[in-house]
């Protein structure tokens, strides 16, 4: 029922050429992409997930990531709460629910400090670091930000936006 309002809705903000129904599975079909093709074109990206022991919060973090857009309010809050009751009746276990939670409550905050904050100001990267707590739940984030991009429409990643948050990444992940 968490989609059921999402079916062909448009987000009217200038960035997104696709419905919010259409740039979720797109963030899906690349996480394939990048998981079955050797010749990926971003092959940092093809690495990271290979790393991550368990794909299921992230799958399910692309899943749900936007099931808010169709609710009033910060659609990362209002996802966050709908998507946890989708994982309930799944029957998952606490630490998926949690990771799920938090990466859908923070889906945008990589993608904030690299375009609004400077990296190199005292705090920043610990701030981030504290925030996201393991190395695990960083590379999750860091492909579900990549992902996000990348699925909203052509050309709206970047080389300048990749190596912004590639630089937060690795500054992080030290």
């Amino acid at each position: 029922p968490e989609f059921g309002e999402l079916d062909c809705l448009v987000n009217f903000d200038g960035h997104h050429q696709f419905t919010v129904d259409e740039h979720t599975l797109k963030t899906l079909e690349e996480m394939a992409r990048i998981d079955s093709a050797p010749q990926y074109p971003e092959q940092d990206f093809r690495a990271i997930l290979a790393d991550i022991k368990d794909h299921l919060p992230l799958r399910l973090a692309l899943l749900l990531h936007d099931v808010g857009k169709a609710i009033p309010g910060a659609h990362s809050v209002s996802g966050t709460e709908a998507a946890k009751l989708v994982c309930e009746r799944l029957g998952l276990d606490e630490k998926t629910i949690e990771t799920v939670d938090f990466l859908i409550y923070h889906h945008l905050e990589l993608f904030r400090v690299s375009e609004l904050r400077d990296i190199s100001e005292e705090g920043v990267i610990e701030s981030l670091a504290r925030l996201v707590g393991t190395e695990e739940r960083l590379k999750m984030l860091y492909l579900l930000t990549y992902l996000d991009i990348v699925s909203v429409g052509p050309g709206t990643w970047t080389r300048w936006k990749g190596a912004q948050l590639s630089e937060l990444y690795q500054r992080t992940r030290i």
